[in-house]
């Protein structure tokens, strides 16, 4: 496994900031947020040039995790679900420009103030608009996976091991796996055995079960002794992304993955 990190909106670094302090770490792959306000405007940027010669300066393995802040693939209204289509595929251009081959992808969630009788429509929509999502993304030579969600108040359409099962079928993408995510519904360690043979990204964070809180390895309830030990057995090789909030967290975490590592 390939110990990576992602970046974060709040760590209010530029690129450049955050890669020289990811090299001193000496980690890799990176996964791009296009969330980050500086990374953001390449989707609608008419030249990259500037990216590129950052990114090209070190030598990262690069993933990128497509918009999710306002961006809902499952929403009823079909105007914002174009946007969001529209956003999904300009994420692509940009993954293939920078050698990304693999998109992250939220799929949204359903809100709480619909009727649940419309919540089959909504995964309906989601699948429709994923599968021309990862029609585009083969294309271009691009891997579109699913994320599995973090509790929340609106429903949660791909939050347990079923639904997101039926949507990589439904799809043909692939499947993040964010363990903290998968630790505010259930036992997350039951996501590999129902759908090891579809993972290709892990993000890795602790938190206490209740709610989303990207707390580092070992603060939180997580026993990623087992979690570990099943991708061991699964013989997965991809990214082990750390997924936290401060930059003294990311070095925590570094050694508390490194040391379970080797146990």
């Amino acid at each position: 496994m390939k110990i990576g990190i992602s970046t974060y909106t709040k760590f209010n670094l530029s690129v450049k900031e955050f890669l020289d302090f990811v090299s001193q770490l000496k980690l890799d792959p990176v996964e791009l947020k296009l969330d980050d306000v500086e990374l953001i405007k390449y989707l609608t940027s008419s030249s990259i040039d500037d990216l590129l010669k950052t990114l090209s300066r070190y030598n990262f393995k690069y993933l990128v995790h497509a918009p999710y802040i306002g961006v809902n693939l499952s929403i009823i209204n079909n105007v914002m679900g174009k946007a969001a289509v529209k956003v999904m595929e300009k994420t692509l251009q940009l993954a293939s420009y920078i050698n990304a081959e693999i998109v992250t992808v939220h799929v949204g969630r359903f809100s709480k103030d619909y009727p649940l009788r419309y919540l089959s429509l909504a995964v309906e929509k989601a699948v429709s608009r994923l599968k021309k999502i990862v029609k585009e993304a083969e294309n271009i030579g691009v891997t579109v996976s699913v994320e599995n969600s973090h509790k929340a108040e609106d429903v949660s359409i791909a939050a347990f091991p079923e639904q997101i099962e039926y949507i990589v079928q439904r799809t043909s993408c692939r499947f993040t796996y964010d363990i903290g995510h998968a630790n505010t519904f259930t036992d997350p360690s039951i996501f590999i055995d129902q759908l090891g043979e579809y993972i290709v990204n892990v993000h890795i964070h602790d938190n206490n079960g209740e709610r989303d809180e990207h707390k580092v390895m070992g603060d939180g309830n997580i026993n990623f002794k087992l979690i570990l030990n099943k991708l061991k057995r699964l013989r997965y090789n991809g990214p082990m992304v750390i997924e936290v909030h401060s930059l003294r967290d990311i070095e925590r975490s570094v050694e508390a993955i490194s040391k379970l590592l080797k146990t």
